[in-house]
């Protein structure tokens, strides 16, 4: 990611990641089915992964309020569709979880407040993903995210923060084609179970070295865990994130 501020009032932002994703599952068949005479149960286990650039975003971030010790801030966004939507295992087109983009342009608009003194800091952001358009006959569902935060500063160097973050996200519109027998089998392959709801709490620690060669470098690590999930079907659960971002500023 770079960011550029061109004035005090506007930031203009670019990110692109690199996404690898890894699934193991276990099937339930039949031994005639894997191969032998007998009509028993067999549990087959197997795995599948995905790796490649995901899809590139574009964002300003403009200031619209100075309240003095406190900021409001307009953020509007593009996702530009360039991570592939045509990953494959074993020949077959893995479901949408798996793949690498949303296949689609989308707008990202938001809005965030923030506030500051000596020694603390907090603010709250809501934003979204609206999807343009469709790809392959489907899109992913609308998002929506809210969250709020307070830091402590320890040091000048050293603060702590807490995060709720909550994100609600809907179905999948549409169907790829291509996932109509898998989803009979596979849950993620149905597009219609794919919406739903998470709370979760995140605990960060960042460090912002100001002198020396290293001076104007930022590490930050936040673990953040799940306190509540809602699906509309089956989905993987989220047992915990870790983050961890370096960030260079000149």
């Amino acid at each position: 990611g770079a960011m550029y501020a061109p004035s005090a009032s506007l930031t203009l932002m670019g990110m692109i990641m690199y996404n690898r994703n890894t699934m193991d599952g276990t099937m339930k068949m039949t031994d005639s089915m894997s191969g032998g005479m007998g009509g028993g149960m067999k549990m087959m286990k197997h795995s599948m992964e995905s790796d490649g650039l995901g899809d590139l975003r574009l964002s300003g971030l403009y200031e619209i309020a100075d309240l003095g010790d406190s900021r409001i801030h307009l953020n509007l966004g593009l996702s530009i569709p360039t991570g592939s939507t045509n990953e494959k295992h074993n020949g077959m087109l893995m479901a949408y979880p798996m793949q690498l983009g949303s296949g689609t342009w989308d707008l990202l608009p938001g809005i965030t407040y923030n506030a500051q003194t000596e020694d603390f800091s907090w603010g709250a952001q809501l934003g979204g993903t609206i999807r343009l358009g469709n790809n392959d006959g489907y899109s992913l569902g609308h998002a929506a995210r809210a969250q709020a935060w307070l830091a402590k500063s320890w040091h000048p160097s050293v603060s702590t923060s807490l995060r709720i973050n909550n994100e609600l996200w809907g179905e999948i519109d549409g169907e790829n084609s291509r996932l109509t027998m898998s989803k009979m089998k596979n849950p993620l392959a149905n597009g219609a179970l794919q919406g739903g709801f998470r709370s979760e709490v995140g605990i960060g620690i960042n460090y912002y070295n100001q002198k020396g060669s290293l001076a104007g470098h930022r590490l930050a690590a936040e673990f953040v865990i799940p306190v509540y999930e809602d699906f509309d079907g089956i989905q993987m659960e989220r047992d915990w994130t870790w983050i961890l971002g370096w960030q260079y500023a000149f």
